[in-house]
C-alpha cells in the first residue's frame, strides 16, 4: 500500500469524523426525531468508512485528493455556518 494512500485515507478521517457530531447536530434541529439522528450519524459514518476503504485500495490518486478536499471543504463550511 502506497504511503500517499495512507495519509490521504488518514486526512479524510481526521476531516470526516468531527463532520458526524456536526451532520448529526444539523439533523436533530431540522427533525425533533432520536431516530433520525441516529440513522443521520450511522449513515454518514458507514460511508465514510467505505469510502476509506475504497481509497485505501481502489481510487486514482486525483479522486483520492479530491475526495479529501471536498470532505475537509464541506467541515469548514458548516463548523463556519453553525
Amino acid at each position: 500500500m502506497e504511503t500517499w494512500r495512507v495519509v490521504a485515507t488518514v486526512l479524510l478521517a481526521a476531516a470526516g469524523l468531527p463532520l458526524v457530531p456536526v451532520l448529526m447536530a444539523k439533523a436533530r434541529d431540522r427533525a425533533d426525531s432520536s431516530a433520525a439522528v441516529a440513522i443521520t450519524g450511522a449513515v454518514t459514518f458507514v460511508v465514510l468508512l467505505l469510502i476509506g476503504v475504497v481509497m485505501l485500495t481502489v481510487l486514482p490518486g486525483v479522486l483520492t485528493w479530491a475526495i479529501v478536499a471536498v470532505v475537509a471543504a464541506a467541515l469548514g463550511v458548516m463548523m463556519l455556518a453553525s
